[in-house]
């Protein structure tokens, strides 16, 4: 029990009056509020201080906004009047130029009218020229037919003469033969036996014709012409007819007499009919007929190949058209089609009747043409106009080497005004001030340490609109005065040493004053270089209004030169790169108002050319001069191989080892049995079990797939395994494939092409596809196991409850009884005192004694706790665990999400790589590294993930370890 007035205390306490405890607080509490209201009275007087300061400083800063406001102001109407000043000016020159250019426009219209007359004369002249030659030719193709008249009725009176003398010489030896046998016939007459004995032994004189076979490849109608004169040759009767041609049916063609009965299968008249409807022609009139009014002469096709498949196509439209309609129809579309524009006007001037007759005049239009001294061969989609002095191999060269001091490589511009000199990371450097520019670009040999890679999106673009491509990204140091900044620019291949663009002009506040040619930092003012005559500058060609280009035309556009032409006569049209098939010929014209271009479209398609779109640049020159030819070649000649022609396409299907046993097959006709099949390997059994799929189009294996409803029909390429890898980089990860998804991508190259396990090798490709990966991630996370550290000793580890108190799940014990060996004391504790414990110890060596024994037991038993605790967190943890380890030399993706603001977190990659192994730190520590010049990074597994893509990087080389000797084994120990 405890006594209600008197306490008692352990020996490491004191005794206090309680009356002194309650003073003591209560003089605390008096200090504590002495101490609050001075520092209130502190709190007060800092906030007038700084309000006071405030004010102050508010007023200055609407002073010097107002100092501002007013500079600008003056500064604005200086601006202004200076560029009025300028509109006045640049309106008085335009209309000098326009001046000038209504007296060249004029000079040259003239000059035009006197061309338009030769040309005209010249034209009378070909229409003369022309006459005579179909005159001539008229004389002599009668001559010739009357040649061979003459040589035909020759030829028939031999032959009949040497028919007579065979059939007498027969006659008398079958008249020898019946006197023997008879013995008194020599005076009768030939009996009507022996004349149908004489016939029938004159018919097996000669030989039976053997037609050859069909296969449904070649034309039907011409086939059957040449069997129907095979058997009038042999004499055949319709059955014969009927069984023979039945016998000469090869591969697709043999499989027409599935649909006829087996009773029908000896009328001659049933199986034409039949193969008439699967070859004929007679149903693809329609066809034929568009396929004429779209006829134009290809680039490489002559004149004679032209005119005989027009010849072809007119009479498979209309067979049973008059052969004038035939004739008529076939001279327009033979006009209408060529590509020499004065060779179609040359025709339409004369009269022609049949169409070899346009022929024979086109052939001879030609031949005048070529035999002229100044003659040069125009193709319209590929011939751009005289050949130049070019290089053997290469681009055009723009210097001749037989013309010293001449260069027309060499371009003028403005003077460059925006200059500043300065340095580069301690390096002498001009800087260009170009405030058109969005970014600050530097030259990659002006510093030597490489530049930082960037994502393959970041693109450059100058002002005519080329692609200039990106090296990378440089933190560098720039001192401009005694100013220095720090910033990021990139590196591409221009002219300039660096480019200041607007990040940075915007970033420190830069203020351009052109007129006195000073550029303002902060308070610094930093005088521009000197004017220079600078040749490096372009200005941009530009079309004037909305223009279409039809396909495989030639047309010259006109154009305005977009930007200061002041001082230039004579300029170079530069054509800026171009994928869509638009060519721009590269030619000398005068600048003025209207600039001629010279464009050819040689592509499938029409192109329309919007207004103020660039075309390229008008680079000037000095001086031009006639130049000695030193070698010469055409600009037209070059030719590209299509990879993807149907010649290659075949060449790939027969180097393929699978492909080229099923075409053998297909174009057999014959389908091999299981027992032949069995032996190969399970590509080959794939296409065995669609057999009735596969057909040749064209002389390329391909496989014909029906929609579910039987609608509609696509017929898809078998693709060799050789490009099975480029068909999925086209359709996948190309820009225009656009990186979609299994199913998606599984879609597109049904649509085209077919191959046996499609499936699969488009599920692998995307799975192994590194920009897909970047920013889906793997499917699994790297996870591993938990690594266990047991406490030992007091305030060797400190947890922090931020909720407490919670409970001591661990140890069951409180942290004081764990550090100090008893329990906290409480306020109550001082003014009642606590219980007397049993055996409680008197002396201080028994009190030490027992407070060590305690600590000891508290100690073992919360180890024991912590040690239970800790093995069942491991066990749950490691249930997660993945069982990840990488090795050096792994290619592993690193988990690095960056968030951009204003773009979806969903556009944004999660992953980075592929990193390296470099080495493994511990069993959860990695250290990897991007590249040989990057810098190593230590990173926990579980934001690894295993690298599949296509892209592994090789540049780092694993070394063996050493072997461990005896003297490492203790070392390590």
């Amino acid at each position: 029990m405890v006594n209600t007035r008197s306490t008692r205390y352990d020996e490491e306490t004191t005794t206090m009056d309680v009356s002194e405890i309650l003073k003591f607080l209560q003089q605390g509490e008096e200090k504590r509020q002495q101490e609050d209201e001075k520092r209130r009275q502190e709190d007060r007087e800092e906030a007038e201080r700084r309000e006071e300061q405030r004010r102050q400083e508010d007023e200055r800063r609407r002073q010097e906004d107002h100092e501002e406001a007013e500079r600008r102001e003056q500064q604005r109407r200086q601006e202004d009047e200076r560029r009025r000043q300028e509109d006045r000016d640049e309106a008085e020159r335009r209309h000098q130029e326009i001046c000038e250019s209504q007296q060249i426009i004029n000079t040259r219209l003239n000059a035009f009218s006197g061309r338009i007359d030769g040309v005209e004369q010249q034209i009378d002249q070909v229409g003369q020229k022309v006459n005579r030659i179909e005159k001539e030719f008229q004389e002599n193709r009668e001559e010739i037919e009357r040649r061979l008249e003459r040589r035909l009725e020759d030829t028939k009176r031999q032959v009949q003469k040497e028919i007579l003398e065979k059939i007498e010489g027969l006659e008398h030896q079958l008249h020898r033969t019946s006197i023997a046998d008879s013995g008194d016939c020599s005076t009768s007459p030939a009996t009507p036996l022996q004349h149908s004995s004489l016939m029938h032994t004159e018919r097996s004189v000669h030989k039976m014709l053997k037609p050859p076979t069909y296969d449904g490849q070649s034309s039907w109608s011409m086939y059957r012409r040449q069997f129907e004169a095979a058997a009038k040759a042999n004499g055949w009767t319709p059955q014969e007819m009927a069984t023979s041609l039945v016998i000469s049916l090869r591969g697709q063609a043999l499989e027409i007499l599935q649909s006829i009965p087996e009773e029908q299968q000896n009328d001659y008249d049933r199986i034409v009919g039949a193969l008439e409807i699967r070859y004929g022609h007679k149903y693809l009139r329609q066809v034929y007929q568009s396929q004429i009014k779209s006829r134009q002469q290809r680039t490489n096709e002559s004149l004679q190949e032209y005119e005989a498949d027009i010849e072809r196509l007119i009479h498979l439209a209309y067979p049973q058209a008059p052969k004038e309609f035939l004739e008529q129809i076939g001279i327009q579309t033979f006009i209408d089609g060529l590509l020499d524009t004065e060779m179609q006007q040359a025709l339409r001037l004369g009269r022609h009747t049949t169409i070899s007759d346009v022929l024979v005049a086109a052939l001879e239009f030609k031949a005048a043409k070529e035999a002229s001294r100044n003659y040069k061969p125009k193709i319209a989609s590929e011939s751009f106009g005289k050949p130049q002095l070019v290089d053997t191999e290469g681009r055009v060269s723009t210097t001749c080497t037989q013309c010293p001091k001449i260069s027309v490589s060499k371009i003028s511009s403005d003077e460059r005004s925006l200059v500043i000199h300065g340095y580069l990371d301690d390096k002498w450097c001009s800087f260009i001030i170009d405030t058109g520019a969005t970014r600050t670009i530097l030259r990659p040999n002006i510093l030597p340490k490489p530049p930082k890679e960037l994502p393959r999106h970041v693109k450059l673009e100058t002002a005519t609109g080329e692609q200039i491509p990106v090296h990378g990204e440089l933190n560098v140091k720039i001192q401009l005065g005694s100013k220095i900044m720090y910033h990021r620019v990139l590196t591409a291949d221009i002219r300039d040493d660096c480019i200041l663009g607007l990040d940075i002009l915007s970033k420190h506040g830069f203020v351009v004053d052109i007129k006195n040619r000073i550029i303002q930092i902060q308070n610094e003012e930093i005088v521009m270089a000197p004017k220079l005559q600078d040749y490096n500058q372009s200005r941009r060609i530009i079309i004037e209004e909305d223009i279409q280009i039809p396909q495989g035309s030639e047309n010259i556009v006109i154009a305005r030169l977009d930007g200061n032409g002041e001082g230039l006569s004579t300029g170079i049209v530069e054509a800026r790169e171009r994928n869509d098939g638009l060519l721009v010929a590269r030619s000398l014209v005068q600048i003025n108002n209207q600039i001629p271009v010279r464009i050819a479209n040689i592509s499938n398609k029409k192109i329309i050319l919007k207004k103020n779109e660039v075309l390229g640049r008008c680079e000037p020159v000095e001086k031009i001069v006639k130049c000695e030819e030193v070698n010469q070649a055409r600009t037209n000649q070059a030719r590209v191989e299509d990879e993807w022609s149907s010649e290659e396409l075949k060449k790939s299907q027969k180097k393929d080892s699978d492909l080229k046993l099923i075409r053998n097959w297909v174009k057999n006709g014959v389908r091999p049995t299981w027992q032949e099949v069995s032996r190969y390997g399970t590509t080959i059994k794939g296409y065995w079990a669609q057999w009735n799929s596969l057909c040749l189009r064209d002389g390329l294996l391909h496989r014909k797939w029906e929609s579910p409803d039987g609608v509609s029909a696509v017929y898809q390429l078998v693709l060799p395994k050789a490009r099975i890898h480029q068909v999925l980089e086209e359709l996948h990860s190309s820009p225009s494939g656009g990186h979609f998804g299994v199913t998606r991508t599984l879609a597109r190259v049904r649509d085209r092409f077919y191959w046996v396990n499609c499936r699969r090798d488009v599920e692998e490709w995307c799975k192994r596809c590194d920009l897909c990966s970047a920013k889906k991630g793997p499917n699994t996370r790297s996870r591993g196991k938990m690594v266990q550290y047991l406490s030992g000793a007091p305030f060797e580890r400190v947890a922090v409850d931020i909720l407490g108190p919670l409970p001591h799940e661990s140890t069951t014990y409180t942290p004081s009884m764990l550090t100090s060996g008893r329990e906290m004391k409480l306020p109550t504790d001082l003014i009642l005192g606590r219980p007397l414990e049993e055996n409680q110890e008197r002396s201080l060596p028994e009190f030490v004694e027992n407070l060590r024994e305690r600590m000891d037991q508290i100690h073992r038993f919360a180890r024991e706790k912590l040690k239970i605790h800790s093995d069942k967190m491991k066990q749950r943890l490691d249930t997660t665990s993945t069982e990840t380890a990488f090795k050096p030399g792994d290619a592993v993706w690193l988990y690095a999400p960056k968030r951009t603001k204003g773009k979806s977190p969903k556009l944004q990659s999660n992953w980075e790589g592929p990193y390296t192994i470099i080495r493994k730190i511990n069993d959860l520590v990695y250290r990897i590294q991007l590249s040989p010049r990057s810098k190593p990074k230590v990173v926990h597994l579980e934001r690894l993930a295993r690298y599949t893509g296509h892209n592994p990087p090789d540049w780092f080389v694993v070394e063996d370890p050493p072997p461990r000797t005896e003297d490492s084994v203790i070392r390590d120990e």
